[in-house]
């Protein structure tokens, strides 16, 4: 097998922080994606972090400071927010940070309503403040291998499955606890699983429509979706067949993508890419983790910020996040 590397190009920004600078940065929301955040951020950035308690300090496994109130934010005069809690609360707390200068990395997906996220991209843009949508697979070297082989090609139809069981999520915690359980804290394969969305328009092209079945079969939730199988309609006219589960006992994360002339198969996780054309095969393996691609999103938000036009940005997650909604809500 071949090794791959194909690095995300970066923005060069004219004008941002001194990345050398060290920033003072509020984590709101310690749940398990917040923390690896927190991990990622101490293991390889120097900034100053602080951690969003809006229940009452309850200490934390870092020992970082813990705020309680927004005066007490207003205190510190943060550049940056990490907003990691439930889906539900995005636009609220990104809207309190917007208002106080901070520039914003949000956890996918953006919200679970199109409703606050105009009025965010105005105050953004008034502040000239950066805002990123947290869409970490765009740095997997699975991804970021599959985009650089697509370059020249026709494609033909596309297939992608991601399954896996909601039980086995966060270890040592009820599932059902969890906001993933409840749709209205944008729980729900829909939500939690849009990385599967966002790759389809990161590689084929902008997304028309969703439609298809979704629904609640494994009992594995309280009241959100478990399952979904979909057509994904692209504004080039290309169709993906995409499957999402976390009912299944099975965990599966692929992509296929049939070319005029072969094919390319990648495995998000077995980090591998097999591509076939014209009877020639080759195979790529990527010995990574998790925080290996964490790690590589963190540095692409820090070194594009203060640069709006970074992808990802309010405006391009807003248009991804329309069709999902709509067939979230049922229009679809």
């Amino acid at each position: 097998m071949e090794n791959g590397n194909c690095g995300t190009p970066l923005i060069k920004a004219e004008w941002m922080i001194d990345r050398m600078k060290k920033l003072k940065i509020v984590i709101f929301g310690l749940g398990s994606i917040g923390q690896r955040h927190v991990e990622i951020l101490r293991k390889h950035f120097k900034h100053e972090l602080y951690a969003f308690r809006s229940g009452g300090a309850c200490g934390n496994v870092f020992g970082i400071p813990e705020l309680t109130t927004w005066y007490m934010v207003d205190q510190i005069k943060p550049q940056v927010a990490f907003i990691t809690n439930p889906t539900s609360e995005h636009l609220h707390v990104a809207l309190e940070c917007a208002r106080r200068g901070m520039n914003l990395f949000i956890e996918k997906p953006l919200s679970d309503s199109l409703t606050g996220i105009q009025a965010l991209i105005t105050l953004c843009d008034k502040n000239k403040l950066t805002a990123y949508v947290a869409y970490c697979l765009r740095f997997h070297p699975v991804i970021e291998k599959i985009k650089s082989l697509l370059k020249g090609q026709k494609v033909v139809h596309a297939r992608v499955v991601c399954s896996s069981m909601l039980h086995q999520w966060r270890a040592g915690k009820d599932s059902r606890k969890s906001y993933s359980a409840y749709r209205a804290m944008g729980g729900g394969v829909i939500l939690d699983l849009s990385h599967e969305f966002d790759y389809i328009r990161f590689l084929l092209g902008e997304i028309k429509s969703i439609a298809g079945v979704k629904g609640r079969m494994g009992q594995v939730t309280v009241d959100s979706e478990d399952f979904a199988d979909v057509l994904v309609t692209l504004e080039n006219g290309i169709v993906v067949n995409c499957h999402l589960n976390f009912a299944s006992w099975d965990t599966e994360r692929v992509i296929q993508i049939d070319l005029k002339d072969g094919f390319i198969k990648g495995d998000l996780i077995q980090n591998t890419v097999v591509y076939q054309k014209n009877n020639k095969l080759r195979q790529f393996k990527f010995p990574v983790d998790r925080n290996h691609y964490l790690k590589k999103q963190t540095q692409y938000f820090f070194k594009n910020l203060n640069h709006p036009a970074l992808m990802n940005n309010l405006k391009q997650a807003q248009v991804l996040l329309k069709p999902i909604l709509e067939f979230r809500n049922g229009r679809g």
